[in-house]
């Protein structure tokens, strides 16, 4: 049995997108001889939690507080989002693993945050065990880093790691290519796994037909932060507001994030007079987001941000094509996104955030004359290449190599 330790600092009972690959890695890697044991965020912010085969069985919780440097780094950076605070946590947390369960045979670290890649950088070298490094995110060229100082941060981060990790992972095609490009000398140590869905999740209402009234109900599920905000849509319902043959009411349900002054444009006080933009500002969990999903009469996919790049892919996406909804998807023309929905084959529209207020006006009226009239099913080819017990196959297969 070859043993694997999983530092993600988001893991189930989170329910945000880097905790779902996490998840079926725990779920699939068993399948291939492979014992997996992580550490994660425990329920306070400076507490790491030691987890045994699956994510939510909690054998240890260890607090630490913060060094001095780690603090000073956030702030004077304002990278909040690296979580370097909590890193003495992180590392106590491996201590105490190592002295009940052994050293494991590989590490794996899954960012975002960096400081997972800190730490299995840390155990690698003083173990002497294969580094698997995960980016769920890219770290430079990472349009959501848009500070002065964040180009230097993470080309340095990412020399670094690119240098010490065995294997680097990343999750779209595109990003791979990206990194191939920028850094040939590491080409060999490079491989891409989607994120993908879990085939043995029943999504009730993959095969329902769409409900049709005069009230269209149109969900996004998720955060909203940074560009990605649904404010093209909202300029293209309030233009189409006198024409339309439905009242469309766009519902936003998740954490409202950093900025948002979209909310307070024209479209957003003409749509919430109106009754047709509605929020919650909270997350919610799993099983209520996708009873939202398969009770919404559309979906709303923004894969948005201000460079307008094509390198990532919204995790919400796998789940979207599996509940059988219609799928408006902001995103630019050829990315990632685009061409997953093109091989999913549901009802979708694709509108690239480049075209012009008459293009955006047809695609969207198009989108919404069509919602109702078919039922969706989810492609096979699909199904077969993006389930998680395939995807999680060339995982097992790298860790094996790395054992050699």
């Amino acid at each position: 049995m070859t043993n694997v330790l999983i530092l993600s600092y988001h893991c189930p009972p989170h329910n945000t997108s880097a905790a779902s690959r996490i998840r079926f890695w725990a779920k699939y890697l068993p399948a291939y001889g492979i014992a997996v044991s992580g550490i994660r965020c425990g329920d306070g912010q400076d507490e790491a939690a030691l987890w045994q085969g699956d994510p939510t069985n909690v054998v240890l919780t260890v607090p630490s507080s913060p060094s001095t440097a780690a603090r000073i780094y956030q702030k004077m950076f304002k990278r909040w989002g690296d979580r370097l605070p909590w890193m003495a946590a992180a590392a106590s947390a491996v201590e105490s693993h190592f002295l009940t369960a052994g050293i494991p045979h590989v590490i794996i670290s899954s960012s975002p945050p960096l400081v997972n890649h800190i730490v299995a950088m840390k155990i690698s070298k003083r173990a002497r065990i294969p580094w698997i490094a995960d980016f769920q995110d890219p770290l430079a060229h990472n349009p959501f880093h848009n500070r002065l100082w964040d180009p230097i941060l993470d080309n340095c981060w990412q020399r670094l790691i690119f240098d010490r990790a065995d294997c680097l992972v990343a999750n779209t095609d595109t990003v791979l290519s990206l990194w191939r490009t920028s850094h040939p000398k590491y080409a060999s140590k490079m491989l891409c796994i989607w994120n993908g869905f879990d085939p043995s999740e029943d999504i009730i209402g993959a095969s329902m037909p769409c409900q049709t009234s005069d009230h269209l109900r149109i969900v996004h599920i998720g955060d909203i932060y940074d560009d990605r905000h649904p404010l093209l849509l909202m300029d293209s319902l309030t233009r189409l507001s006198a024409t339309l043959p439905v009242q469309p009411e766009l519902i936003l349900i998740g954490p409202l994030q950093d900025d948002v002054d979209f909310l307070n444009t024209e479209s957003g006080r003409f749509l919430r007079e109106r009754r047709q933009l509605s929020f919650n500002g909270v997350l919610v969990d799993r099983q209520s987001a996708l009873r939202e999903m398969i009770n919404a009469d559309a979906l709303l996919l923004l894969d948005l941000n201000r460079l307008r790049t094509n390198l990532q892919v919204p995790a919400k996406l796998y789940d979207y094509v599996r509940s059988g909804r219609p799928i408006l998807a902001f995103t630019p023309r050829e990315s990632p996104t685009e061409r997953l929905l093109r091989v999913a084959s549901p009802t979708h529209i694709a509108v690239d955030p480049s075209e012009s207020a008459e293009a955006i006006d047809t695609k969207v009226r198009s989108f919404l004359q069509a919602v109702g009239h078919s039922s969706v099913s989810l492609s096979e080819e699909f199904r077969l290449a993006l389930g998680a017990d395939t995807l999680t196959r060339s995982l097992a297969e790298r860790i094996c190599n790395s054992c050699v």
